[in-house]
């Protein structure tokens, strides 16, 4: 695999554990709707929530939302909130209407998997949650947020190439492996034993290796979290960026709430500039399933670009790749989508609504580790040794960008990734 990436290419994505840092722009306009055929929530989170979550209080709209569709239908990127049902319309339909609210029972069960997979955590049921969005886009400092009150499990990274001690069979070999029907049969098992917090303690101790420092730390304090995951009732936190082009698979297979953070691809790019993260995009080009059935329409691009070693375009382009397959997952399946700039300019309230959105409680733990992770007494920047640390001053991070990129740099960001990029931000 080492010989596929190039010098610098996301050389510590899965060394270090701790957070993406937090950058950003926005002041959020308020949502507006003539017809009020969808919901404000007041706050400025983009996000579309789980047909699952907190039934007693949602609002249901019918699937077929897309970014392309008529006036009536909002922009991702507003401040709004919009519910569908999983099962309500046939893929591709483009109306958005609202439905008659189900009941709870009704709105517990849109996934085969949920029987299995779902856990009462204080009287309420938490599904699994996999967290995901392209890398340094701040999947690791929002998965960690999302376990600060003590109802989730927290596994981190899974598909990453770095990830030794991984809850499958083996590390995978390229970065944002894509699993789907074709080559199921080598993830399936390892993560359904992942949610209900079955370890492999023979296969972890085959793959220590001997001197290592970490590893005899590493392991048992996973089995530890397991024992406690099952003990306590929790449920599991999946954290992997490199799973976005795989997100209809947890859903659908393994009934997984879906969480994908967007950060500006202006901010994302001045990251993998700064820290010298290129791409090479024969990771994905020598993927035939994900190729075929997800990306064969940007190869041209790829092609260009794997013989590039600019990382200005490199970043743009895989943004744009990444964030147009989400866009695809928003109309066909239940996705939260936060926005990275939101949460860093507002974290209590924003993580308070994603929280509930969740179905998780939103206790004083919860707060104060937040309030913790995000205050203006925490560094305003992270190390370069470390880009992953989790303890930052998120508001001041928010123009950290303009101090990496020129002008010429960002016009080309901007032209790359444009008009995606406008759909996410429409007030920037």
């Amino acid at each position: 695999m080492k010989r596929a990436l190039r010098p610098r290419s996301l050389p510590y994505l899965a060394r270090r554990r701790g957070a993406a840092n937090r950058s950003g722009f926005r002041e959020a306009l308020d949502a507006r709707s003539p017809d009020r055929s969808w919901s404000v929530n007041g706050l400025g989170s983009a996000v579309l929530a789980p047909a699952t979550c907190d039934p007693h209080r949602r609002e249901t709209f019918r699937r077929g939302w897309a970014l392309s569709a008529s006036p009536q239908a909002p922009k991702v990127g507003t401040s709004v909130k919009l519910v569908r049902d999983a099962r309500a319309h046939p893929i591709g339909a483009r109306k958005v209407t609202t439905s008659k609210a189900e009941s709870p029972e009704t709105a517990a069960v849109w996934s085969p998997a949920l029987g299995s997979a779902a856990q009462l955590v204080g009287g309420r049921e938490i599904r699994p949650i996999l967290v995901t969005g392209m890398h340094r886009s701040g999947t690791t400092w929002l998965g960690h947020m999302l376990c600060a009150g003590g109802s989730m499990i927290h596994v981190g990274e899974p598909l990453s190439v770095l990830n030794r001690q991984t809850i499958l069979s083996s590390k995978v070999d390229r970065w944002y492996t894509y699993i789907g029907e074709d080559n199921e049969d080598l993830y399936l098992r390892y993560y359904q034993d992942a949610v209900a917090f079955r370890p492999h303690p023979i296969q972890d101790i085959r793959r220590a290796r001997l001197g290592s420092p970490r590893d005899p730390i590493r392991i048992p304090k996973r089995w530890a979290s397991f024992v406690l995951g099952r003990v306590q009732r929790r449920s599991l936190l999946i954290r992997d960026p490199f799973s976005v082009f795989s997100i209809g698979w947890f859903a659908r297979r393994l009934g997984f709430q879906i969480v994908v953070i967007v950060r500006h691809p202006l901010a994302v790019v001045a990251s993998l500039k700064r820290l010298g993260y290129a791409f090479d995009f024969r990771n994905l080009l020598e993927q035939t399933s994900l190729m075929n059935q997800r990306l064969e329409r940007f190869r041209p691009d790829m092609e260009k670009a794997a013989g590039s070693t600019d990382i200005v375009e490199q970043g743009s382009l895989l943004w744009r790749i990444v964030y147009e397959c989400v866009a695809e997952d928003l109309v066909e399946f239940p996705v939260c989508l936060a926005r990275h700039e939101d949460l860093s300019q507002h974290p209590i309230q924003e993580y308070a609504q994603l929280y509930k959105l969740l179905n998780l409680p939103f206790n004083d733990k919860a707060h104060r580790i937040i309030e913790r992770h995000t205050s203006h007494k925490n560094v305003k920047e992270v190390s370069v040794k470390n880009p992953f640390e989790i303890r930052l001053d998120s508001r001041a991070n928010l123009v950290n960008w303009r101090r990496r990129l020129d002008r010429e740099e960002v016009d080309r960001i901007l032209s790359a990734t444009r008009p995606l990029v406008d759909r996410f931000y429409p007030d920037e």
